[in-house]
């Protein structure tokens, strides 16, 4: 996965590049204007399908992981000269706030790095406090500072940060791998009420829009390419799986099981446009290494009125473009030969 900006300076296209230690899994993310990037070289073709040449990257690349395939993580870097310090944070689109460990945080803390404010003489303390707490009941809780952050080849100076005093037992690293996490979302949705990265990048004039763009390349490792899914309503899911043959729902789960040879191409309909998912992308993988049955990409959601979630199985399939200045998300043909290019 590439995670790209456009600065002001000189147009170019700065990467983050994510990899699965078990999927073996990439992505574009490209941030910045659009404008910026066609004239950059990167054209919508008649079709609405997005033309991305090789020669639009830049330098500076950083390697991100994924955590089986749930988590992608980017290295960061907080702080200036001898004070820099890197952290390794959950890059996540559906929030916009930005913490990280303490060095006083003590509970579920051992095993990620810290951050010391004391040592970073770029780091201030804005006096404000912070909860988070998330779906899975993990949650953190600690003081807001400003530090300067470089992502990549990025620096957004006087950051927000949440510095954790506290971490439940849900981001402790043997499960929660990253130290903290990284929001792309937007503004809206910060718990903390401070400007999320992409809008002090934006506000700095390091790119000139909260914009970035997201292209998943999902490759085969030991026949498990792993994805994260699309949860479903329930009664649209077991619809689906009850039409194809041989398809089983696994017991006491809300996931189904599906004959390998017998997936389907699925289509979902998004604004009156149709977007194909084909068969190779829609199973996360096979059940066992050997078995004929794989796991189906659509599962389904616990209440009947939660809204649909699509991950990779449909992120892998389209250019996905975020706008935080509209705000709107807008998803785009890929090239055939993207791949090629790349």
């Amino acid at each position: 996965m590439y995670c790209s900006a456009v600065p002001v300076s000189n147009g170019k296209i700065h990467t983050i590049a994510l990899k699965s230690y078990r999927t073996s899994t990439y992505s574009d993310i490209h941030a910045g204007g659009v404008s910026k990037l066609i004239s950059n070289g990167v054209k919508l073709t008649n079709e609405g399908e997005l033309d991305l040449p090789a020669a639009t990257y830049g330098p500076g690349n950083t390697k991100l992981l994924s955590d089986k395939d749930i988590l992608w993580y980017a290295e960061i870097k907080i702080g200036t000269g001898e004070a820099e310090e890197v952290f390794l944070v959950d890059v996540d689109t559906g929030s916009s706030d930005l913490f990280i460990p303490g060095s006083m945080c003590e509970d579920n803390c051992q095993g990620h790095t810290k951050y010391d404010p004391s040592k970073s003489p770029t780091s201030k303390k804005t006096g404000k406090r912070f909860n988070l707490d998330f779906a899975d009941k993990s949650s953190v809780r600690g003081s807001i500072y400003t530090d300067t952050v470089t992502v990549g080849t990025l620096t957004a100076e006087g950051q927000a940060i949440g510095v954790g005093e506290v971490y439940s037992k849900g981001l402790a690293k043997n499960i929660f791998s990253p130290d903290g996490l990284l929001g792309l979302g937007f503004a809206a949705l910060s718990h903390m009420g401070t400007p999320p990265l992409m809008e002090t990048l934006t506000r700095t004039k390091k790119i000139d829009h909260p914009m970035f763009g997201v292209r998943l390349d999902l490759a085969r490792l030991n026949g498990d390419k792993g994805s994260t899914l699309i949860n479903a309503n329930a009664d649209f899911v077991n619809k689906l799986y009850k039409d194809i043959e041989g398809a089983s729902r696994v017991p006491n789960s809300l996931r189904w099981t599906l004959p390998c040879d017998k997936i389907p191409t699925v289509v979902l309909t998004i604004a009156g446009r149709p977007f194909s998912i084909p068969p190779e992308n829609f199973t996360p993988g096979r059940v066992e290494e050997g078995s004929p049955m794989c796991f189906g990409g659509i599962v389904a959601n616990v209440e009947a009125n939660e809204p649909w979630i699509v991950g990779g199985v449909f992120l892998s399939t389209v250019y996905t473009v975020f706008d935080a200045e509209k705000p709107r998300i807008g998803f785009g043909a890929l090239k055939d030969d993207y791949d090629a290019q790349a």
